[in-house]
């Protein structure tokens, strides 16, 4: 009945009971328009109602996080200045000042009295919450920076992993096709091997381990993308020691196995795709329950 609920084998699959009974077209008819047009529906519109809920939610989190924390950030200055201000209502543009070095360790003094300026304009140094609410986010958002250029290291390893990517998508493309021809044949496996260490070497520089300073490449780490370049690569490098143990033909597909996982790192330089992944990140974990779902009425479907 599963089976026959995705259409892809009807009517063949009810037809020999419908030589045996012409009757029996009564019930596989209704079956279907009612699994067509009633119980796939049913089943997107729960996917789709949770998913949007979970984007609602998700959307306002932020929101109302940012105000607790506000209201709660005031509530702990004012408590603990009140002795010196005789109320709970003001805070002093010192005690925000000293929030903010907190809050900034690593911004200097002018820094700092460049945010409290923000908050304070005017320099009465008692505000009250209305305004604390207002002015603090625009502190905030303000992020004074020094300005710092990218490194000739930085270009470099940027560059590198713009080749690579290419160099990547080229092999997977000619290996998987039917192009042939003698000298690709010859350098099959020293070319995947040449592109595998190159990735991962692209991809330690990458991490950092050495903590270079003024090290900051323009495409910054992503968990998906550049935990599956990992991946990939531990597949190719089994690959290639599978090559010096003499299994050939083991050795290629499990090298053009890692480069055609390694081929998602070319979404890497794209915004719209490391927006699409990290938003999926936060709205997967609200799908498991539907997805358990239907999964579950998969299997009772097979079984019965």
């Amino acid at each position: 009945l599963f089976q026959l609920s995705t259409t892809v084998v009807n009517p063949s699959l009810w037809m020999p009971m419908y030589y045996a009974s012409r009757a029996s077209a009564f019930f596989f008819v209704f079956f279907i328009v009612i699994a067509t047009f009633y119980l796939h529906s049913l089943v997107l519109s729960v996917v789709f109602q949770t998913y949007i809920q979970a984007a609602s939610e998700i959307h306002e989190r932020p929101a109302a996080d940012r105000e607790d924390a506000i209201r709660l950030a005031f509530s702990a200055l004012a408590a603990a200045e009140s002795p010196e201000t005789g109320s709970l209502s003001i805070v002093s543009i010192v005690g925000v000042r000293k929030a903010l070095q907190i809050v900034r360790p690593h911004y200097s003094l002018a820094k700092v009295k460049a945010l409290a300026d923000i908050i304070d304009p005017n320099h009465r140094d008692l505000i009250d919450y209305s305004t604390f609410r207002t002015k603090i986010r625009q502190a905030l958002n303000a992020s004074i920076r020094t300005s710092r250029s990218t490194s000739t290291f930085a270009m470099v390893t940027e560059l590198i992993a713009v080749v690579v990517a290419v160099l990547n998508f080229v092999y997977v493309v000619l290996l998987t096709s039917e192009f042939e021809a003698d000298w690709f044949s010859e350098i099959v496996l020293s070319a995947g091997s040449i592109i595998t260490l190159l990735g991962l070497g692209e991809l330690v520089i990458r991490f950092n381990p050495l903590r270079f300073s003024n090290f900051a490449p323009i495409t910054r780490l992503n968990a998906t993308f550049d935990g599956l370049a990992l991946i990939a690569a531990m597949v190719s490098l089994y690959g290639i020691g599978l090559f010096w143990a003499q299994q050939y033909n083991l050795a290629v597909d499990y090298i053009l196995l890692g480069r055609a996982i390694d081929m998602i790192r070319i979404m890497r330089f794209f915004p719209i795709f490391r927006d699409v992944v990290r938003r999926s990140s936060d709205v997967f974990p609200a799908l498991a329950g539907p997805l358990f779902l239907v999964l579950t009425s998969v299997h009772i479907f097979v079984f019965f």
